[in-house]
């Protein structure tokens, strides 16, 4: 969730605080489920928690900068670089075509040089670098959407018995739904408009049910409920 530190007061401090609060509750269930899980993970699913847990302090710091009405579109900016590589690492290294790795692997290191170049010379660092940081998720999304294509056309697995089968399917729902929502902040105009309020709701509404999806996929795949729900 992305929130803008100049449209704060103190009165709608207290407000943001428990928004903040309430969309990060199933980030913290999650962490606890996590931890509770992690001697049970193979390589891969250490990957995805790291990931978790990257994107779970990137939110919590941003979310306490913006709390103390300082500007933390600048921090999102620099941390999509780290977003990228963890997503590269979890998203497509497992993926069988080595085609689709050769340019996945081109187009994200791309993304990453074009965006220090937008960031330096381009777009101010202080606002959102949409030229860039779209194009990063639009990145994410296809990622994950040839990462479940690669699950579900295995025919030798059951694909919701893999962890990475729900996290693919939880980043492809949550980063298609954001990218245009990210895509309206580069308008300037639509930034005092009353109803941008709306779509900060609805994004934050995405990232729970990005860590919803994700913690249902750890208690499918990690306790009894796998051999109960799912069948080949």
């Amino acid at each position: 969730m992305l929130l803008l530190a100049d449209k704060f007061n103190i009165w709608n401090l207290f407000i943001v605080a428990e928004e903040c609060r309430i969309e990060c509750l199933p980030c913290y269930y999650s962490a606890d489920h996590i931890i509770c899980f992690v001697p049970r993970f193979d390589h891969q699913e250490r990957n995805i928690t790291k990931l978790l847990f990257l994107f779970f302090s990137i939110d919590i710091i941003a979310s306490v900068v913006a709390f103390l009405n300082y500007q933390n579109l600048i921090f999102y900016n620099i941390m999509l670089f780290p977003q990228l590589l963890m997503m590269r690492l979890v998203l497509v290294n497992h993926l069988s075509s080595s085609k689709f790795k050769r340019y996945l692997n081109i187009t994200c290191y791309a993304i990453m040089f074009l965006h220090a170049i937008n960031l330096a010379l381009f777009q101010d660092p202080f606002e959102l670098a949409t030229f860039t940081f779209i194009p990063g998720y639009v990145w994410i999304a296809a990622a994950s959407f040839f990462s479940l294509k690669s699950q579900l056309e295995n025919i030798d697995i059951v694909p919701f018995h893999y962890l990475i089968t729900w996290f693919s399917l939880a980043t492809l729902i949550d980063f298609s739904c954001s990218i245009p929502i990210l895509s309206v902040l580069g308008w300037t105009n639509f930034l005092s408009q009353p109803y941008l309020n709306h779509l900060y709701d609805f994004n934050a509404w995405l990232y729970m049910l990005w860590y919803t999806i994700i913690l249902t996929g750890i208690l499918c795949t990690k306790t009894m409920l796998k051999s109960v729900l799912f069948y080949r």
